[in-house]
């Protein structure tokens, strides 16, 4: 299947993936630290393949305002655990205008949204129409065992972090739930609109040559043999029998929940922030959920 124009959100992905340079030592690009952020624009088509069907759900700050003008991601601290968990500076101190029902403006309280997180490889169709992986250049370590050792550049797969909300991964929970797993096959998938008015359009592609064997298995055992497959075929790191993708996600939510983290973008010294934005109408407060591990959504999350 040619993909023709649409895949030029992937050249942009690729141009501004290989200008980006690593401060942090890694040893693979899948390591949190370095982990892209994949969106999409309106308009835009990217193919991925998902590395784990254990993807996790969990409030987030999401495209929070910085005290430089910008904006980035925060954990709610509230919903973290151990160490980190503690009252959130910015439930506490940050806001932002909402509409009513009635077309008036009114400042409230800026709560978390439900966020689900996966992590997938970013794919393209090359000049002769192969589909192959995405690469950006990354300084890796040349000895993973010496963290402060010598490094050098090299091309490797774009490992991306998707954090999108229920509107992304509603039709990937519908093709999850007829195929028993999203990780034998690429998915194709476009956004159309902005802001509120958003929809994700998600076409799964032919199955990988590699997985008919896997799809031949019983149908309950083949996520958990494709999920090894891949992990081993991108060089991630199994631990026992952990979820390598589940302990990189955790590891990524956890560090946007540090005070090193708080402290460097928002500015907490001097008192609140209003964040001044055009919303749908006050509803109700985000749900809760308990340890970070038990809100796996193996399940792809429903509304």
């Amino acid at each position: 299947m040619a993909y023709g124009t649409g895949f030029g959100a992937v050249q942009e992905v690729m141009d501004r993936a290989r200008s980006s340079q690593s401060v942090a030592k890694v040893a693979h690009p899948a390591d949190p630290r370095v982990l892209w952020n994949l969106g999409w624009k309106n308009g835009e088509t990217k193919l991925v393949r998902f590395l784990s069907d254990a993807v996790l759900a969990i409030p987030m700050h999401a495209y929070t305002p910085t005290k430089d003008g910008g904006h980035k991601d925060f954990a709610c601290t509230l919903e973290l655990q151990g160490d980190l968990q503690r009252p959130c500076w910015i439930c506490e101190n940050m806001t932002k205008k909402v509409k009513t029902r009635n077309g008036d403006l009114i400042e409230v309280p800026l709560k978390p949204t439900p966020k689900v997180l996966g992590v997938v490889v970013v794919r393209e169709e090359d000049e002769k129409g192969n589909v192959v992986d995405v690469t950006r250049e990354l300084d890796i370590l040349v000895d993973p065992n010496e963290p402060d050792g010598a490094t050098e550049t090299s091309d490797v797969p774009l490992i991306a972090l998707v954090n999108q909300g229920q509107n992304f991964w509603r039709q990937v929970n519908g093709y999850y739930s007829s195929f028993r797993t999203t990780l034998d096959r690429d998915y194709s998938i476009s956004r159309k609109g902005d802001r509120l008015d958003t929809e994700y359009i998600v076409i799964p592609q032919d199955v990988d040559d590699d997985y008919i064997s896997f799809r031949k298995a019983e149908r309950d055992q083949v996520a958990p043999i494709a999920g090894p497959a891949l992990w081993d075929q991108y060089g991630i790191v199994r631990h026992g029998d952990e979820d390598p993708i589940l302990e990189i996600v955790i590891k990524w939510i956890e560090a946007k929940g540090t005070k090193e983290w708080f402290e460097r973008w928002l500015p907490i010294t001097s008192g609140g922030v209003t964040a001044v934005a055009d919303e749908a109408p006050a509803r109700a407060g985000t749900s809760k959920f308990s340890g970070l591990k038990d809100r796996i959504a193996r399940d792809y999350p429903k509304e």
